[in-house]
Formats: structure tokens, C-alpha cells, sequence
């Protein structure tokens, strides 16, 4: 019923000024007056648990690990189900995105100390990681800080991509084993998974000689990464995905790939469509696969994972 509420308000005549749910916009005025409004026809209890459920929502912050395209979907559902949501990025182009969902944004801190800080400052009830799919420092800094706390940790993940079998797909298990894998072909390694662990396959004794080539989202900060670690500008691929099969090949034919290494981001990642490419022009795939999770609630589907946030906030 508050749901349903919430996504009536938006519609309703402002004429509330103040109320005991802090009214600090308009949005919270309209559901202070919604709720005057509703309890003519309710119970006195049943005015008071759907004024406690509002209050407790309304004034619920949960902090999203940002990650995944569909961080942006989970902040709006978020929102419009009436949670306050602060987005922690990695970057500030993230930060944009987020904002634009109607998030606050923060820049992930490096160290556990920080970033316990921040939950404590911000008075966060409930994390949800929305990260992609894989274990990062990040990942497991804010999951122990939240066992620590007793605080309800949930991750929104992305099922594994059914990809065909091929001689030309090499799975491993780890950075520094795609490292050595790679540098079994090919003279260009085409790097399709970030910044992230880059410097492994810069300093990977194999691989020197070796041209390098990284594809990166557009975010200064992540361009300035590769440059520091000595990659130069011309093999810097600025872009944000995912892209088509054709796109791919385009891009692996330009740069003469020798093999392609990239993760498995899920069927909403892209990566079928770079394995597809890179295989239709017979260039050697390094797939790391994703290690198993566990001690985690992880949920696949949007539906499922707000059903699990609203019952955190009746607990």
C-alpha cells in the first residue's frame, strides 16, 4: 500500500508546509499530505503503522555499491519506492550517472577505516552491491564492515553468459593466469576489462615487448591511471560499452588483435558480443571466469532484490 502510494503523491496539490516526517521537499509534502488525506478513512492503528511505514522508509539510507549498467535502474527503484540512496563510484563519471538517477554520490575510499566512517556519518542502514560480478577490494572492504555492524548487505548480480563452445575460448581463474595465458598469442594484447588489474599484465614478464592495448570507459581519472602505468596514448580505446559484434571487430581489426582478455560481465555486460567478434575473426579469447560467491544474499532479478530490501526494513 505505501508503494502504491508513493507513485500516486507525485500527482497531489502541495499544501502541507511542515509535518513530523521532516518535509524537506516537495515530494515529502505531498505524502505528509497524502497521508492526512488517507487517515480519515483508516483505523486509529492503521493510521499509526502507515505513518510509522512512511517515516521509517522515508527516512531509511541505503548506500549502492555502483557498478553494473543496472545500478542506475536499482537507484530509481530505490527511489521511487521512497529510500533515500547515496551511490559509492569509482570514478567521477559513475558519480554523473548515479546523480542523474537521483542518487548522492561518493567516491569509494581506499581504506576500511574511510569507508566505516562514511557508513557511520551518513547513518547507512542497508548496502546493497551493485559492483560487477567479480570480488574487489571494494566488494569485501564494505561486506566486513557490514557483518561488523550488523548492517544488511545484499548484492544484485548478473547470471553467467551462455557462450558457445570453442577452441578459441581459454577460461582461467585469475588475473595472473590470463596474464600467462596471453602470452601464448599474438603480439597485440587487447585488454577488454578496464583499468582494473592492468599493471599484471604490464609488469608480466612474458608479456614485455609486448603492445598493450586497453579499453576504458571515458573517465579522466582511469585514462590518467593508464598513462601513469606507462601505456600510451595510442593504445588508450576511450569508450563506453557495451557494443555490438560489428563494433568489436571493427575496433579488434583496427588495433590488429592478437588476442582479446576479458571477463564474464554477465548477458547485459557484452560479453557475448566480444567473445562472438573476436572468434568470428579467429583471434584467441582469455575468458576469466568469475569466482564463486558466498556468504552473500545475491539476488538476479530487480523484483526480488526490492522485495528483499523492503523486508530488511521491517526487521
Amino acid at each position: 500500500m505505501v508503494t502504491e502510494m508513493i507513485n500516486r503523491v507525485q500527482k497531489l496539490p502541495i499544501i502541507c508546509s511542515s509535518s513530523p516526517l521532516y518535509c524537506n521537499n516537495s515530494m515529502e509534502k505531498r505524502l505528509f499530505w497524502c497521508l492526512s488525506q488517507a487517515g480519515r478513512r483508516m483505523s486509529g492503528q492503521g493510521r499509526m503503522y502507515f505513518r510509522y511505514m512512511i517515516k521509517k522508509r522515508w527516512l531509511w539510507l541505503i548506500m549502492v555499491l555502483y557498478g553494473i549498467g543496472e545500478s542506475r535502474l536499482l537507484i530509481e527503484s530505490l527511489k521511487n519506492d521512497g529510500f533515500k540512496v547515496v551511490a559509492v563510484t569509482r570514478t567521477d563519471y559513475g558519480g554523473r550517472l548515479a546523480g542523474i538517477s537521483g542518487a548522492d554520490a561518493v567516491v569509494a575510499p581506499a581504506d576500511p577505516a574511510r569507508m566505516a566512517g562514511i557508513i557511520s556519518d551518513l547513518g547507512v542502514r542497508q548496502v546493497v552491491d551493485a559492483t560487477h560480478p567479480f570480488v574487489s577490494p571494494l566488494s569485501v572492504m564494505t561486506r566486513d564492515i557490514c557483518a561488523y555492524e550488523g548492517l544488511p548487505y545484499l548484492r544484485f548480480g548478473r547470471g553467467e553468459t551462455d557462450l558457445p563452445a570453442s577452441p578459441l575460448v581459454h577460461r582461467v581463474y585469475s588475473w595472473e593466469e590470463a596474464a600467462q595465458k596471453a602470452s601464448s598469442f599474438g603480439d597485440t594484447v587487447f585488454l577488454t576489462t578496464g583499468s582494473n588489474s592492468l599493471e599484471i599484465f604490464l609488469r608480466h614478464r612474458e608479456l614485455r615487448g609486448r603492445r598493450i592495448v586497453v579499453r576504458v570507459i571515458p573517465d579522466h581519472r582511469v585514462i590518467k591511471k593508464c598513462q601513469d602505468l606507462g601505456v600510451s596514448p595510442r593504445d588508450i580505446v576511450a569508450m563506453q560499452g557495451p557494443f555490438s559484434v560489428k563494433l568489436n571487430k571493427a575496433i579488434f581489426q583496427a588495433y590488429r588483435a592478437g588476442v582479446v582478455v576479458t571477463r564474464d560481465g554477465g548477458p547485459s555486460g557484452g560479453t557475448y558480443n566480444k567473445v562472438r567478434a573476436a572468434t568470428d575473426l579467429k583471434i584467441p579469447v582469455v575468458m576469466i571466469q568469475r569466482e564463486a560467491l558466498s556468504g552473500e544474499e545475491c539476488h538476479y532479478d530487480l523484483d526480488k532484490l526490492m522485495e528483499a530490501v523492503r523486508r530488511n526494513t521491517l526487521t
